[in-house]
């Protein structure tokens, strides 16, 4: 539905914008 797909878009915004995900990317380029 477009409710639940406005809560992911809204979870993943906050996922990107904390400083544990450049750990994650930094990582993922390994």
């Amino acid at each position: 539905t477009v409710n639940s797909n406005q809560k992911i878009k809204e979870r993943l915004y906050l996922i990107y914008n904390q400083p544990v995900t450049v750990e994650i990317k930094k990582l993922a380029h390994q």
